[in-house]
């Protein structure tokens, strides 16, 4: 089967019915300038089934099985994956704020998971690292477990149900270079598959909001977070206010519940801590733990010079200004090589705004830069902001006669919504915001 070219978002399916795979391009989160090409193999086409994992050029394999479907893997298609040494990861379901793992090895992967059925109650799918090339040996498997335990126990998504750490097996200096190799894949087909066990609860996101540090404070309280591709993560040591109030929604106040049960909030002095990184799905959620009433987290998050996480998303979303295009006729006296290249430029907009002289004008290039310097500063800006900047540029609208105001009026309208396209995003005090398109420096089309 041929795999989707990274960056491209094909899924390719393939073989007979009963299965499907699928190529999925994966963003590197370390590299960014790099993809990775992985394979799924869905048994029987299900999702929620047996899913079988490959990382091209790679000598490691992963499968996830969910319990109930445990006695399937005895099948001899699956014996390659299964009846030979490697490492497992024994998943509980999701109980509010917490979720169990016990991981594991064997040197007939298989045979272990079948105790497990019978002694250990808390799982509901299992999740198996093997190689492809048979090169694993107990040792070897004896080492990844050790690592990947303390890699889990660094982590602290999860509740780690092994009761000791296991010892790291002695093995040569080319041996070990070789595991930490084939260790550096494992955290992704994990995240791949749905379970980001060995990832820190702060992975830095590469976007530019995730770069950024954001504090929230309130009577004594202070808080600190940052945005990342899961949501929002509350730093270790940042405090909360103890009590909640009604307002609070329910939802919220029984988180703030289960963390202080589960020990990643304490109480200290006249506050709460956080003992842990803890991420939210929200930054309002994160917000309303520390404030303890229902809050708006992209107006209560600030970066330290105080701009709101709602301010620092908006303005991550516009396009930064441009130059403005030259004028058709100088494009084209240019393309001539006509000495006239540098002279006078015809207007790109030919509609005629009353002057306060009684005459009519052009919107020249001249008029819309001075339009764009006046207001490319500002992210958002009201009606009455581009009423300001027409008449300092164009000259007062109550200089005019009754048909000039009339036509001035008529063609601010008209500008309006070339200028900006009228895209109204929020309501303050009354005041429509309108926000600000000339920083694209696109200039207005001719009406």
């Amino acid at each position: 089967m041929h795999l989707a070219p990274v960056g491209s978002s094909a899924v390719a399916v393939c073989g007979p019915a009963k299965g499907m795979s699928v190529g999925l391009p994966v963003r590197n989160e370390e590299t960014m300038a790099l993809g990775k090409s992985i394979q799924i193999y869905l048994d029987g086409g299900e999702i929620s089934g047996i899913r079988h994992a490959e990382l091209a050029n790679w000598t490691g394999q992963a499968l996830l099985c969910p319990r109930n479907r445990v006695a399937e893997l005895a099948a001899a298609r699956w014996q390659a994956v299964v009846c030979r040494p490697g490492v497992y990861f024994l998943l509980g379901a999701e109980q509010g704020t917490e979720r169990d793992v016990y991981i594991g090895e064997a040197e007939d992967v298989l045979e272990r998971l079948k105790r497990h059925v019978a002694d250990k109650d808390f799982w509901h799918e299992v999740l198996i690292f093997t190689s492809k090339d048979q090169n694993l040996t107990k040792s070897h498997v004896k080492y990844l477990e050790s690592r990947l335990v303390a890699k889990a126990k660094q982590a602290q998504r999860y509740c780690l149900r092994n009761d000791n750490r296991p010892a790291r097996a002695g093995l040569p200096q080319a041996h070990q270079d070789a595991m930490e190799e084939l260790l550096v894949q494992v955290p992704l087909l994990l995240g791949v598959l749905g379970h980001r066990v060995l990832d820190p609860v702060a992975s830095v996101s590469s976007s530019p909001t995730g770069q950024l540090k954001f504090m929230c404070e309130v009577k004594g309280a202070k808080a600190r977070g940052t945005v990342t591709d899961e949501g929002f993560v509350v730093f270790k040591g940042s405090t909360a206010l103890k009590g909640t109030t009604k307002s609070m929604t329910a939802g919220w106040r029984a988180l703030k519940n289960e963390l202080s049960a589960s020990g990643k909030l304490t109480e200290k002095d006249s506050a709460l801590i956080f003992t842990a990184d803890v991420l939210f799905n929200s930054p309002s959620a994160a917000a309303a733990v520390v404030y303890g009433n229902s809050a708006n987290g992209r107006l209560m998050w600030k970066t330290e010079d105080g701009r709101t996480l709602k301010d620092v998303e908006e303005s991550a979303t516009l396009l930064e200004p441009s130059p403005l295009p030259k004028p058709s006729s100088e494009r084209r006296a240019e393309a001539k090589g006509d000495a006239a290249a540098g002279g006078a430029k015809r207007p790109l907009c030919t509609y005629a705004v009353p002057s306060q002289h009684g005459g009519n004008f052009p919107i020249s290039d001249e008029h819309w830069a001075a339009l764009v310097a006046r207001l490319s500063g500002k992210v958002l800006f009201t009606a009455a902001e581009l009423f300001a900047a027409h008449e300092a540029i164009m000259g007062p609208r109550g200089d005019k006669n009754a048909t000039g105001r009339r036509e001035w009026q008529g063609r601010f309208d008209a500008d309006l919504t070339r200028w900006t396209r009228a895209k109204r995003v929020a309501r303050r005090d009354g005041t429509v915001l309108i926000r600000n398109e000339t920083r694209t420096g696109t200039r207005p089309r001719d009406p």
